[in-house]
């Protein structure tokens, strides 16, 4: 019988029945946030960009609007069952059925780069991939790029898991983005791997995706408007200094 501690089932609990308030109720927008430490976290002491990023939507928009923290896997399967109105961050090319979402202009770009241990040869190119084993973040995704035969590919919950498999070489290299990773890196006094930053493996807008209704419309649609003057401001810039990679 497996036992679970009251705290993590009494947390679980919660998150589902915040879900369920905030989409009963019409008037808050509710927005699935991957939670990722120092970059959009639940953690005061953690915060990051996107935490003053949506500290700035909220003094320029009107809708009233609540951040939920979830895994990547889990949001994404909020708002595909239309559990949850928004999310963020998000591109709208990788939600299923983007021609029923509306999502922001771009606040920030993603890249994916491939890392691997510094006494190994750094990956920069696909081909040299084959033969190798490659972990990568479940939940996320690349593209659409599929990986042949030659790489046998695991997934991981987290980049910190990532990491610690490529320091005990149960892996050969791993996929994350950037500036998802940079938070990582805050928890390690050392860092033993290396990427090349011109092999990008995928790039794509982060954006805030929301269901197509009239009010995530409207919503969107102030968003745009927020980010624009941010971006005019130099605001935006400055908020996103700190995820440079």
């Amino acid at each position: 019988m497996i036992k679970y501690k009251k705290s993590v089932v009494l947390s679980f609990l919660f998150c589902i029945q915040s879900v369920s308030a905030q989409t009963l109720d019409n008037t808050v927008i509710s927005i699935a946030a991957n939670d990722s430490d120092y970059l959009l976290s639940s953690k005061l002491n953690k915060k990051g960009p996107y935490n003053y990023l949506v500290d700035k939507f909220k003094e320029k928009t009107s809708a009233a609007f609540k951040l939920i923290y979830f895994p990547p896997a889990r949001s994404a399967k909020l708002l595909a069952n239309k559990q949850i109105d928004c999310l963020m961050p998000a591109n709208i090319n990788q939600v299923e059925q983007p021609e029923q979402h509306v999502a922001s202009i771009a606040f920030n770009y993603a890249r994916a780069y491939v890392f691997t241990k510094n006494n190994r040869p750094v990956i920069q190119s696909f081909a040299a991939l084959d033969g190798k084993i490659l972990a990568t973040r479940r939940g996320y995704h690349y593209g659409g790029i599929s990986f042949g035969s030659s790489i046998k590919s695991v997934q991981t919950n987290t980049i910190k898991q990532s990491i610690l498999m490529l320091e005990k070489e149960r892996i050969d290299a791993f996929i994350a983005y950037s500036p998802d990773i940079l938070g990582t890196l805050k928890d390690f006094n050392s860092i033993d791997f290396h990427y090349d930053k011109s092999f990008v493996i995928h790039q794509q807008a982060e954006q805030i995706v929301c269901q197509k209704t009239q009010q995530n419309k409207q919503f969107i649609k102030e968003l745009n408007q927020a980010i624009t003057e941010l971006k005019s401001s130099g605001e935006l810039d400055l908020i996103l200094k700190q995820t440079n990679f």
